[in-house]
């Protein structure tokens, strides 16, 4: 500082100098996790606290701006110039994470200086993506008939996250693991691709009466993160249809003779059956439809005649019904074999019907007709010699 003098002198003086230190602070944050995949996760976080300014920082505070976010002790409340502190913090992730595809975040630090001055910074923001990944399965076949059959299998791989997936597989775990098949190997977010796999039939799915399975994709984050989902369940039934055919005759003599025969259709499978029908001589049945596991009792009569030359007659039944989606299910029946026996035999071989409130009753089994009688009338047998003993 200088002055003039009345004298025209000048006085100069120089104050004592004054040092106002930098107050300044800064906050760092980072995600350990490189991603999240569902509701309920624990995301969490670190902070790194630095005083970087040239004043002591007191009552040093890290908070979040995410509602949620847990921060845990620093350690200490009290930075020197230069010093660092680390803190924690976790986070639970919601369903409206997972609806926004990502949690983003951001970190507070406030301290104060030993004159009473405030000093507050916010950190950078940390994003942390979702990494989701589905698949469905379908079948394309509503139900199989028997051993041998064709399934075709689809599955519809889907990027439901927020980053690039490399290395998609998906494998079938149902019966005999199939081969699943995908045209490509990468999926950007919201990108799907659809897989393939055939599985046929064997009689071990004909006797459980289905074929039950599901599957599971796997696929890797550019954090080398291995995701992977299992797919909803897929039960194809077995539409099945059996047929048993019996006859209550044994034989018939002649020409103009009715014949009785029964079917008993089963639905044998997991599908109702329709519009069911069968196929034999004048054939009636209670009704069109079966129930899975439900049987019914169809019956015919039929009339003799040229099979009498025959000596015999076959029966064969056919028996179909209708699945759900149109699948036609067909049923052949076991033979059944009449003969034909002379009236003179008739006794003997059992041609009355096994119903017993049929025609006619049944000869008695074991009592054949009295012997010497089959035609001409027999010579009468020698008296036996009396000196028998008597």
């Amino acid at each position: 500082m200088t002055a003039t003098l009345p004298d025209g002198g000048t006085v100069t003086a120089t104050s004592p100098e004054l040092v106002v230190p930098l107050r300044a602070l800064s906050l760092a944050k980072r995600a350990t996790d490189a991603d999240f995949q569902a509701p309920g996760e624990t995301v969490h976080y670190t902070y790194t606290v630095t005083n970087t300014g040239q004043a002591q920082l007191n009552d040093v505070t890290v908070t979040d701006l995410t509602p949620g976010v847990d921060v845990s002790g620093c350690g200490t409340d009290q930075l020197s110039p230069g010093e660092s502190a680390t803190c924690q913090a976790t986070y639970v992730t919601t369903a409206a994470d997972v609806e926004a595809g990502r949690v983003i975040d951001q970190g507070q630090v406030s301290a104060t200086t030993p004159g009473g001055a405030t000093v507050t910074t916010t950190s950078n923001t940390v994003t942390t993506p979702l990494a989701a990944l589905t698949v469905v399965k379908a079948a394309e076949q509503a139900q199989f008939t028997g051993a041998g059959q064709t399934l075709h299998y689809t599955y519809t791989v889907t990027n439901n996250g927020t980053q690039n997936l490399t290395d998609i597989s998906v494998q079938d775990n149902g019966p005999g693991s199939p081969t699943v098949t995908c045209p490509d190997t990468t999926l950007a977010p919201g990108e799907s691709v659809q897989c393939t796999a055939d599985y046929t039939t064997t009689a071990a799915d004909v006797a459980r009466g289905q074929v039950v399975n599901e599957a599971t994709v796997s696929g890797r984050t550019p954090s080398g993160t291995v995701l992977s989902a299992e797919s909803n369940g897929v039960t194809v039934p077995l539409a099945g249809l059996k047929a048993v055919l019996e006859a209550e005759e044994t034989a018939f003599t002649g020409a103009g003779q009715r014949l009785h025969l029964n079917l008993r259709l089963t639905n044998t499978g997991g599908q109702p059956l329709s519009s069911i029908e069968a196929a034999i001589d004048d054939v009636r049945c209670p009704r069109t439809t079966l129930a899975p596991g439900e049987s019914m009792t169809c019956t015919a009569t039929y009339t003799t005649a040229a099979d009498v030359r025959a000596g015999r007659i076959t029966f064969v039944a056919q028996a179909t019904g209708t699945a759900p989606d149109g699948t036609i299910v067909s049923a052949t029946s076991n033979r059944v074999t009449i003969f034909r026996y002379p009236p003179c035999d008739t006794q003997t071989r059992g041609n009355e019907r096994k119903d017993p409130n049929g025609p006619g009753k049944p000869s008695k089994p074991g009592k054949p007709g009295k012997p010497g009688k089959p035609g001409k009338k027999p010579s009468k047998p020698s008296k036996p010699s009396k000196n028998t003993g008597e």
